[in-house]
């Protein structure tokens, strides 16, 4: 380091991360590398073991999708969609139309209708004028 150099003092994020790392290389070192060793008899083995198990948590990831309700979650949505909103009540109500839907199924509704609004988005301006849009010269020619 430099003679005078000015040194940056670090941060709390940048010492969790860093006691995370620490932590994560030790567990990968000390625990998972020799499990992994003591579980299979070749490179080859331990290659596809790791494959099916993360294939496996997958497929129970996605399990957890098609069995949980939106009504378990749905208070812990609207907390994190709503801070400091006014419309607490609206989006509530919306999320509580899929209370007996999974996750999974919810998912695919909202994607679904985030791509009709897509598309009637493409649909109006094929259609519309230039001259129906509205115009804010001092916010478009500034930069």
């Amino acid at each position: 380091m430099k003679k005078g150099a000015k040194v940056s003092p670090i941060t709390k994020e940048q010492l969790y991360n860093e006691q995370e790392r620490k932590h994560k290389q030790i567990f990968i070192k000390e625990k998972f590398y020799p499990a992994l060793c003591d579980a299979t008899i070749s490179v080859d083995e331990a290659g596809f073991l790791l494959q099916a198990m993360t294939s496996l948590i997958m497929e129970e990831a996605m399990n957890t999708l098609r069995t949980t309700r939106m009504k378990q979650v749905r208070s812990s949505m609207v907390k994190k969609l709503t801070k400091g909103d006014e419309r607490v009540l609206q989006i509530e109500s919306l999320i509580s139309l899929f209370d007996g839907l999974t996750l999974f199924d919810t998912r695919a509704y909202v994607e679904g209708m985030k791509a009709v609004i897509e598309q009637m988005k493409i649909d109006e301006m094929a259609s519309r004028k230039l001259d129906s849009l509205k115009v804010n010269w001092d916010r478009y020619l500034t930069k």
